[in-house]
């Protein structure tokens, strides 16, 4: 029996794989919702994402999905999304979205478009093991793409700071790129073949996808984990109710100073290392307004807000351009992230003073009269694990660890994004079947 630690998309995602290779296993999940950061609310007018609000799909991942009989719960973004708008010098603008139609914008100066094409003649590298990817970025293109488009890109999608991530853990195809090529821009040539992922959500939201893989497994409700005990080369589960489960394998697919909890009685050196990772607050808003009351023509699939701009945001997913069905075809939806590492402080403001001061920012950047129709505010007061200079030591500790058969599959090591968390899963389901 393998028991799986954690009902969020890791823990599901292992148990659905050891179903496929045949290997009993049981989830237990200590809140009694599955799900973890794909966590979605109905309301009568809207479906909200208080996690991840979109899927970026290949076709592997239509295949699971396929599987999972969610291809008719399947909403494609519209066409406007191509658009990613960034705030510059007082104004929304479009980013380019390829290195010619960077080169033909005006959104980047002449000195940072010559860095550009200077890049392309990089000598091969090694990437140092404390790189940033703030060093890195600079080295190859500058600091206005860095404050620009990686800043803000950063703050957007893993609420992190580019000072402190490091380049070959975060971006670890970016630093082989580097030592393969020695330009970023030439293993995006070499590699331009790839197949293109597109953005998709679900009629009812996220939290689609971790209910039906929960519909496939066993998975066991507000089952909190007291400690765990090994006992004859066997672990006993003890829960918090008292209750013991034996397993031959366990599967941590929690937070990381929740494994270090558990950890710590039998590994003293990684729990060390989990209880230091980091993990920003943050607070996910929506905000409602009526059409007509919204000037800007939101046509794109967000806006990010540079450190440098001083707004209060870090940014905004204009979620009713982007998607179907989000919200009333009357109104405009607004989800709109506050805090992250480079906005820390603005994210432990009270609930009301954040949602004010997001309700004020955007009627000055959206030419907004009158106040939101609905608001809602949740803060994840510990939002996505920073892979800065702590996760370091992680590899050599997590292979000493399996030989105890422990093993990990979390979003605090080797990718925090969904798709890297369902195919290390994947990974993780066949390594221990090989095992059995």
């Amino acid at each position: 029996m393998v028991i799986i630690i954690g009902g969020g998309i890791s823990g599901l995602a292992a148990a659905y794989f050891l179903k496929k290779q045949g290997i009993e296993s049981l989830v237990l999940e200590s809140e009694a919702r599955i799900g973890g950061c794909l966590y979605s609310v109905e309301t009568e007018q809207e479906v909200l994402e208080k996690g991840a609000n979109s899927l970026l799909c290949d076709s592997k991942m239509r295949a699971l999905l396929k599987q999972l009989n969610l291809e008719g719960e399947i909403i494609e973004t519209n066409a406007v999304s191509k658009n990613r708008f960034i705030y510059k010098n007082g104004k929304y603008r479009v980013l380019p979205s390829s290195p010619p139609a960077l080169l033909k914008s005006n959104f980047f100066s002449l000195h940072t478009k010559l860095k550009i094409l200077r890049e392309l003649f990089a000598k091969k590298r090694q990437v140092g093991v404390q790189e940033t990817l703030s060093e890195f970025f600079i080295r190859h293109f500058g600091k206005e793409i860095h404050d620009y488009a990686l800043a803000p890109f950063v703050a957007g999608i893993y609420a992190g700071d580019p000072s402190k991530l490091l380049v070959s853990k975060t971006f670890p195809q970016l630093a082989a790129y580097q030592e393969n090529y020695g330009s970023i821009l030439r293993g995006f040539i070499k590699n331009g073949s790839a197949e293109r992922r597109n953005s998709i959500s679900f009629k009812k939201g996220m939290q689609a996808l971790p209910q039906a893989m929960a519909a496939e497994v066993a998975v066991r409700y507000e089952a909190k984990v007291a400690n765990l005990e090994r006992v004859d080369k066997q672990w006993i589960v003890v829960l918090s109710n008292g209750e013991k489960l034996k397993a031959d394998k366990i599967v941590l697919a929690i937070p990381a100073k929740a494994a270090a909890r558990l950890l710590r009685p039998h590994a003293k050196r990684i729990a060390d290392v989990l209880e230091r990772i980091h993990y920003p607050p943050m607070a996910v808003c929506h905000l409602v307004y009526p059409q007509g009351a919204v000037s800007h023509g939101m046509e794109g699939f967000g806006a990010l807000h540079p450190r440098r701009e001083g707004l209060f945001s870090a940014g905004m997913i204009w979620t009713s351009s982007l998607f179907e069905g989000k919200c009333s075809p009357s109104d405009t939806l607004f989800t709109c992230f506050v805090g992250g590492s480079q906005f820390e402080q603005a994210a432990r403001l009270a609930p009301n003073e954040i949602l004010k001061r997001l309700q004020n920012e955007l009627a000055e950047l959206y030419g907004i009269k009158g106040e939101a129709s609905a608001q809602y505010f949740y803060l994840w007061e510990q939002a996505i694990p920073q892979y800065d200079e702590n996760v370091l030591p992680l590899p050599e500790l997590l292979e000493a660890l399996e030989q105890q058969q422990l093993f990990v599959s979390a979003n605090w090591h080797g990718g925090v994004s969904v798709p890297d968390c369902i195919w290390k899963s994947e990974r993780l389901a066949t390594q221990i079947a090989m095992q059995a």
